[in-house]
């Protein structure tokens, strides 16, 4: 049965093994397209980043300016500030305004037309950026702010400087320089105003404050959803970019849903034709070993068998039985009723000598109405002539075909081996020689090779050869 199903068990099995193979490959596709995306992605956020910093920077350094102006005459006319202001931001287009606020309230700014609102504006009387100039006072270095909702209208990025001046040998705090650049201008020179479709880009850390600031540009859970994490890195503290695919990572890394199936469906067109390919070995397999109409073992697979019984035989000194057999009166059912009546006859014979015998032995037919048994271990003639009786017996019993009951018997020539150094093709002739005996006899027995069968087959051999051997002389 499993010889049977061996083809099908090795079908599935390599479809097994080609899916695993294939689920294995598309996971390291997917994992490949993931690490690619990720390099991506933090190339585009390494990009955004440089150009925040760069536009964040350039604004900042604009304040040193006023550094040596002030610390000379402890403060400037409207004119002169006007003429440096004028002179620092002229090629910065994102900037809105440069101020100074002497005691944290503004007093000159530039340009005046749109900032009108910010003169006289206290900082510290305002909780939204009182800390931050607390904090660029305590630190005395440059502090970045925001985004802010500026009172002359838009949103902003304040960069305060602190100024410290030297009065009788001592520093003495004087007030603050700032620049507010526009927060939608920043936006937009970064690459943020139009990111890259499918990507989720999102900004932390209102006024410098890093993590733990809060979120001012995308959404709050971008952080939540394992993003690739960059630090915008200020005078004082930092902002934090994120960005993830907005399907998320494993969805954008999948490939294409039709081509995994294709590769699942190869699989199994691959396993259906290994399985074609094995069934149809067998097939021919089976047809070139076994008879077509019965399914015994033909006269070629009977050989092999009977050659190495008989090896193993002479080799520890066993004994075995080679049995031919003929049906009786199977003629005239066939010539009276058609072949196919015959050939059902024939099918019926050869399951009942199978079922008769033992799982070693061996029916094959041999054409016609002739079949060879082989018995690799027979202890003595009686015990051959035993099987052989139970055969014509099985065989004896009638059948009936569409009301009409057919009667056959069996002749059996039987032949012990090894006999000497006899041949195969010897033994099996001394057994047909006690078939025809037995047929010559009445039928419908067994006959068993005697000795002078065996020497008159062997005798006749020896002659044969000798012509053979004569003629090639010649």
């Amino acid at each position: 049965m499993m010889h049977r199903r061996l083809p099908l068990v090795l079908a599935v099995m390599s479809v097994l093994v080609l899916g695993i193979v294939h689920r294995e490959a598309v996971r390291l596709l997917e994992a490949n397209r993931e690490s690619s995306l990720r390099e991506q992605i933090t190339l585009q956020l390494s990009a955004i980043r440089a150009r925040l910093e760069l536009a964040i920077n350039d604004a900042v350094n604009l304040t040193q300016g006023f550094d040596i102006a002030l610390s000379m005459n402890k403060s400037l006319s409207d004119g002169d500030f006007t003429r440096i202001a004028r002179y620092l931001i002229k090629d910065h287009q994102g900037i809105v305004n440069i101020a100074l606020a002497p005691d944290n309230v503004v007093r000159q700014v530039y340009p005046r037309q749109g900032n009108e609102a910010v003169l006289g504006y206290a900082y510290l009387a305002h909780p939204e950026q009182r800390q931050s100039v607390l904090e660029a006072i305590r630190s005395r270095a440059v502090t970045v702010a925001g985004p802010l909702e500026l009172v002359q209208g838009g949103q902003g990025i304040i960069s305060r400087r602190p100024l410290f001046l030297e009065i009788d040998g001592k520093l003495h705090y004087w007030g603050l320089v700032s620049i507010v650049l526009d927060y939608h201008w920043l936006l937009a020179r970064a690459g943020l105003a139009n990111p890259k479709p499918g990507l989720v880009l999102a900004i932390r850390g209102k006024d410098a404050l890093g993590p733990r600031g809060a979120v001012f540009f995308g959404p709050a859970s971008a952080f939540d959803r394992l993003p690739i994490v960059q630090n915008v890195m200020l005078p004082q503290g930092s902002w934090q970019l994120a960005a993830y695919p907005k399907e998320g990572w494993q969805q954008a890394s999948r490939l294409n849903p039709w081509l995994v199936g294709g590769g699942y469906f190869l699989c199994l067109l691959m396993g259906l034709m290994i399985y074609l390919a094995l069934a149809n070995y067998r097939k021919v397999a089976t047809l070139a070993r076994h008879d077509s109409l019965t399914g015994l073992p033909n006269r070629r697979l009977l050989f092999e068998r009977f050659g190495q019984a008989l090896l193993t035989n002479r080799r520890y000194g066993q004994q075995g039985a080679i049995l031919l057999l003929d049906l009786d009166n199977f003629k005239p059912i066939n010539d009276r009723l058609g072949h196919n009546v015959g050939d059902l006859v024939l099918k019926s014979v050869a399951e009942r000598m199978v079922s008769t015998l033992r799982r070693s032995d061996t029916v094959s037919r041999m054409g016609g109405d002739e079949f060879l048994i082989l018995l690799p271990t027979c202890l003595s003639a009686e015990r051959g002539r035993a099987v052989a009786q139970k055969l014509i017996d099985c065989i004896s019993v009638p059948m009936v075909y569409e009301g009409e009951t057919l009667y056959l018997g069996a002749s059996i020539g039987l032949c012990l081996f090894p006999q000497g150094d006899l041949s195969l093709k010897l033994i099996n002739q001394c057994a047909d020689v006690a078939m025809y005996q037995a047929k010559s006899q009445g039928g419908n027995q067994v006959v068993v090779a005697e000795q002078a069968t065996i020497d008159w087959v062997a005798s006749r051999e020896a002659v044969q050869q000798a012509e053979l051997a004569s003629l090639k002389l010649d």
